[in-house]
């Protein structure tokens, strides 16, 4: 028996293109399930919400990150959930806020979106 195959080589990049895009906007979830459930420190809100961003530069190597910029303390924060957080107007402020996502209760939502966001990218482009 003799099994021969070829690769659509246009389906291929097309698909490609669908998994960067359903990777930003699988960060850029992330991003927003964060702000939403309270947990980072909030004074100002230059942490959650003007220095947070999607950083897209190296989708075509596979990554997509969620950064912090312009401002010098969000590690310190981060790496410290000794600190006494104000929990103002962030009931649950505290360190470590993408904790659930890596081994927490939230762990299948990075996930769960990534698969989501693909479905509906192919389902977008590709008529089955």
């Amino acid at each position: 028996m003799k099994v021969t195959s070829k690769i659509n080589k246009a389906h291929l990049n097309i698909m490609k293109e669908v998994f960067q895009r359903a990777q930003i906007k699988t960060v850029d979830a992330l991003k927003t399930d964060v702000q939403n459930s309270q947990t980072m420190p909030f004074d100002k809100g230059t942490l959650q919400n003007e220095s947070m961003h999607v950083d897209d530069s190296k989708v075509n190597s596979g990554k997509v990150v969620l950064v912090h910029s312009g401002i010098p303390y969000p590690r310190r924060l981060y790496f410290h959930p000794e600190f006494n957080f104000k929990q103002d107007h962030n009931s649950k402020a505290g360190g470590m806020w993408f904790h659930p996502y890596l081994t927490g209760s939230k762990k299948d939502v990075p996930q769960q979106l990534f698969n989501k966001f693909v479905k509906k990218e192919k389902d977008n482009v590709i008529k089955d």
